[in-house]
């Protein structure tokens, strides 16, 4: 009985230290990484408050990668039909494995209409694109 209460004690400790570990919030621009409590995005803009209470804002052309609540966002070309457009966007990194990535972005489409876009890399290479329209 007293070990069952021991492993329940020490179960519940190692969640509760594990639930107060926050995210991290950290920004890559070529300055370097920032790490921080908070990132914001808006329209152009980011701000990041730093772990001292300070306030960083530095537009968005100027950030290569972000992390907010643990989502990390990079800054990517954007690919149609296979082709490089020439265009960088951030998206949203959703799995990682060895060297390759999956990342997802969204795209609007005339009239209003919302695709989500997934793409495949191979560290810079890009191996794979699917979104709604490529299936039909």
């Amino acid at each position: 009985m007293k070990k069952l209460l021991l492993i329940l004690f020490l179960t519940g400790y190692c969640l509760s230290i594990l639930a107060g570990i926050p995210d991290g919030c950290w920004v890559i621009s070529s300055d370097g990484k920032m790490n921080g409590k908070k990132v914001t995005v808006s329209g152009s803009k980011l701000k990041l408050i730093l772990d001292d209470g300070k306030k960083v804002v530095m537009p968005l052309d100027q950030i290569d990668a972000y992390s907010i609540n643990g989502c990390v966002f990079q800054k990517l070309p954007i690919y149609v039909d296979g082709q490089p457009t020439g265009k960088r966007i951030f998206m949203e990194l959703v799995k990682s494995q060895g060297a390759l990535k999956l990342y997802k972005y969204c795209n609007w489409s005339y009239p209003n209409k919302k695709i989500t876009c997934f793409l495949l890399y191979n560290n810079d290479a890009l191996l794979m694109e699917y979104d709604e329209n490529s299936c039909h």
